[in-house]
C-alpha cells in the first residue's frame, strides 16, 4: 500500500517551502503529461502553476522570469500545500481538480 511516508520519501525536508522548479519536476509529468526537457515543458509548468496559484498564465510567463526566480514570496508555501494535497490524492483517489472541482 502506498503511504504518505513513501510518497514524501526522497524529499527529506518535505515541510520546507517548495520552489516552482521542484514542484514542476514532481507534478507536471503527472498532471500535464510533460517531462523536463521535453518540448512544451515550460508551458505545461506555467499552466500547472496557474492552476495551483490562481494567477493568470500570462502573468506567470511574463513576470516571473524564465526560471520563475521572480515569483511572489508567498508561492513556495502555497506550492508546499499543493504538494501535500497532490500527495494525498495519490493515496486516496479524488477528482483531478479537487478541491477546486465545480461539482
Amino acid at each position: 500500500m502506498l503511504t504518505f511516508a513513501a510518497i514524501s520519501k526522497g524529499r527529506e525536508n518535505w515541510r520546507l517551502p517548495l520552489e516552482p522548479q521542484e514542484y514542476c519536476r514532481k507534478w507536471v509529468p503527472i498532471y500535464q503529461g510533460k517531462k523536463p526537457g521535453e518540448r512544451g515543458y515550460r508551458a505545461a509548468c506555467v499552466r500547472e502553476l496557474a492552476k495551483v496559484s490562481g494567477v493568470k498564465e500570462s502573468t506567470i510567463d511574463i513576470n516571473w522570469g524564465s526560471d520563475f526566480s521572480q515569483r511572489p514570496a508567498y508561492l513556495p508555501r502555497m506550492l508546499t500545500l499543493a504538494d501535500v494535497i497532490n500527495s494525498v490524492k495519490q493515496i486516496f483517489p479524488l477528482p483531478q481538480d479537487w478541491p477546486f472541482d465545480k461539482t
